[in-house]
């Protein structure tokens, strides 16, 4: 796809998949007040993997012994719109997620 300027610089266009993994283990209730807590856990060249919980927001803190609810695992692939094959992440993402995240092994 040539840009709206005519120059001979390309546009890549995106998508985003993602795959989810959810451990479920102790219900809430109805309004039950819910903390969740989201990590990145890697962030690579085409994808990002997130950790997620869900604690009962009376428990007041994660390391509180209560347990989560659940816990689960995102991953996030970025692919090429017309191939289908993956693709780097754009750098306005990553820069971004580098200035405001920490990233865990």
């Amino acid at each position: 796809m040539v840009s709206a300027n005519n120059s001979k610089k390309t546009k890549r266009r995106a998508k985003y998949i993602a795959a989810y993994l959810s451990k479920y283990k102790k219900p809430a209730r109805f309004n039950d007040e819910l903390n969740v807590v989201t990590s990145i856990s890697s962030l690579g060249k085409a994808s990002i993997h997130f950790k997620q919980s869900v604690f009962l927001q009376s428990s007041h803190h994660v390391d509180s012994g209560a347990g989560p609810l659940t816990d689960a695992e995102i991953k996030v692939a970025c692919l090429d719109a017309e191939k289908f094959l993956p693709q780097a992440i754009p750098a306005s993402i990553t820069e971004k997620i580098n200035q405001e995240f920490y990233c865990g092994s």
